[in-house]
């Protein structure tokens, strides 16, 4: 008799729970298999225009059910196709369900650039990385105030709660870019930010509401921000993509043949 697909699927599974349960706790995902983890690097230019790179980090399991998604024929393969067809239908809804604010005015974030990995995990199973580019935009068109640039200071408020009700590791951190430095931050400094440590036995963050500060540093580089500002964020979006796997063994990073 012939096995349909949706019960192959469970068997295959219910095969990769048990070889996750009988693997070495040390070798699994440094903040569990059951998790899902976010990182939001928010910066601004002097004009107030906001960016934010995001990422997520799908453990074993819940990356199964992701690339079930991904892989939307169910081949065994994904395609660069599929890739693309997943980040567009998948992202937006995500940061949709952000609250952004830009000196108390509603911005709406849009992505504007991404990338996925999936990479070699514990049972046979596999993790997924996702990163994006998020540009926001104001909702309400906003003078802003009188003064001179450099002494402008600017505050930029974020709420995400997606996957809040999931196990992992959360955190929010203010980045400085051209022209734009941070004053303050409410989510703690970022020096270990991605590193997955467990210094002493803590728990993983849990930040998903903060508020930034940035005060501009000069009128005259605005104009050349905004695109510098991008290469910034596209260089910073590959080192904190790799920062995510730092507490996994280098084996780990070699591609599935």
């Amino acid at each position: 008799m012939a096995v349909s697909r949706a019960v192959r699927r469970a068997i295959a599974a219910a095969l990769a729970l048990a070889a996750l349960a009988i693997t070495p706790a040390s070798e699994a995902h440094p903040v569990g298999s059951t998790s899902v983890n976010r990182y939001l690097g928010v910066s601004c230019s002097a004009v107030g225009r906001v960016q934010i790179g995001y990422l997520l980090d799908f453990a074993e399991l819940p990356a199964y059910a992701e690339i079930e998604q991904l892989d939307s024929d169910h081949d065994g393969s994904v395609t660069p196709q599929e890739q693309r067809a997943y980040l567009e239908r998948r992202l937006p809804p995500l940061v949709a369900r952000w609250t952004l604010e830009v000196d108390g005015s509603r911005a709406a974030p849009r992505v504007v650039g991404s990338s996925l990995e999936v990479l070699p995990g514990e049972g046979g199973l596999s993790t997924l990385r996702i990163a994006a580019d998020v540009d926001a935009e104001l909702e309400a068109k906003v003078v802003p105030p009188a003064g001179p640039a450099a002494s402008r200071e600017i505050r930029v408020h974020v709420v995400d709660d997606v996957f809040a009700d999931r196990s992992g590791w959360r955190q929010m951190a203010a980045e400085a870019s051209p022209g734009v430095d941070v004053v303050s931050s409410t989510a703690g400094a970022a020096g270990d930010v991605l590193g997955y440590t467990d210094a002493a036995g803590e728990a993983p963050p849990r930040v998903d509401d903060a508020v930034f500060t940035f005060r501009a540093r000069s009128a005259g580089g605005a104009p050349r921000e905004a695109s510098s500002s991008r290469q910034w964020l596209a260089a910073g979006a590959l080192a904190l993509a790799s920062a995510l796997g730092a507490a996994y063994a280098l084996s780990r990073w070699r591609p599935r043949a």
